[in-house]
């Protein structure tokens, strides 16, 4: 199964077993990007590298969705400012 349809599976299977998580995650759209190491958002995109994506388990992968979901629910994005880290 290639890296996009894993992670739309999981994308669902958080709507399912974690609702916040799950409805926050369908917010952002998926865009592959192999010049990342792992994967990244910037409130829009669910930039994930494909490689990365492939080598981990299911339950890691819903946790790394929910973890991107997260420094957007948590404003993260955007109290950095122009503080470039």
């Amino acid at each position: 199964m290639d890296a996009r349809w894993k992670i739309i599976r999981e994308r669902i299977r958080l709507l399912t077993k974690y609702p916040f998580f799950g409805y926050l995650a369908l917010n952002l759209t998926l865009k592959e990007d192999e010049s990342i190491p792992k994967m990244a958002t910037d409130g829009s995109y669910l930039y994930y590298n494909p490689a990365f994506v492939d080598k981990q388990t299911e339950e890691h992968l819903r946790t790394l969705i929910a973890h991107q979901v997260l420094h957007c629910a948590l404003g993260h994005l955007w109290r950095r400012q122009e503080r470039n880290l």
